[in-house]
């Protein structure tokens, strides 16, 4: 076993990482959040899927849930926060948590700081330019859900995913009316709460218009050296 091995094992018993990737969209968190979480051992919680999977419920929540979604609008902060305080207070979260995209505001901010406080914040940075290119060749499976992009991540047979061979479509929330949307909340209430967590010494920022094996690479370097200079 290394010694790198051995700390980051212990470092993780001891004080479990607490780790939310921010960005604009098309940034990657998503990608990224996922990858650490095979590095790291601990679940990528994405607000978007978390989101999604209620949707899909006959329920009150649900139901309104999905107008939001079908209308390409943000959820209310209060809802989010109600549904990832409830996430973060599972089982399987208790040696770790990776977020991709919450908290989005102060409000958002205020809440989760309520609960439970994060260790890293990692933040891809993109153009707007870049992040509407990207968007636009997004497609996820009508069947599994799983994210493809016609570009960067294609799948085998075009229209098609690898997994299921579901049909695979935009999503609801990407067309450029609903992107431009987003993008500008994004710097208008994103973006200031971004400072308060450099105030807290828990910021790392990193390009995302690097490639997706650059980014990760950059990003394991981060938590390699948290574990190594304890």
């Amino acid at each position: 076993m290394s010694l790198i091995y051995f700390l980051r094992s212990f470092f993780m018993t001891s004080t479990p990482f607490r780790i939310i990737f921010l960005g604009s969209q098309g940034a990657g968190k998503g990608t990224q959040a996922e990858r650490l979480s095979c590095l790291l051992g601990i679940p990528a919680i994405s607000t978007g899927a978390l989101c999604r999977e209620e949707a899909s419920k006959e329920t009150p929540m649900g139901r309104t849930i999905g107008i939001y979604l079908q209308a390409g609008r943000l959820l209310p902060s209060t809802l989010i926060s109600c549904l990832m305080q409830e996430r973060l207070g599972r089982e399987d979260v208790k040696q770790g948590w990776i977020v991709d995209g919450y908290p989005r505001d102060q409000m958002q901010l205020t809440g989760l700081l309520a609960f439970t406080h994060p260790t890293h914040v990692i933040i891809l940075e993109l153009s707007d330019e870049e992040s509407i290119a990207r968007l636009a060749g997004r497609r996820v499976c009508s069947n599994c859900k799983t994210g493809y992009h016609i570009l960067y991540m294609p799948p085998r047979i075009f229209g098609h995913c690898d997994r299921c061979d579901g049909l695979l479509v935009r999503r609801d929330d990407d067309t450029p009316e609903a992107i431009e949307r987003r993008l500008a909340i994004y710097h208008a209430e994103t973006e200031p709460i971004i400072t308060l967590f450099e105030k807290m010494g828990i910021v790392f920022r990193v390009n995302g218009a690097h490639s997706v094996e650059e980014i990760g690479e950059e990003i394991a370097v981060i938590f390699d050296a948290s574990v190594c200079h304890l």
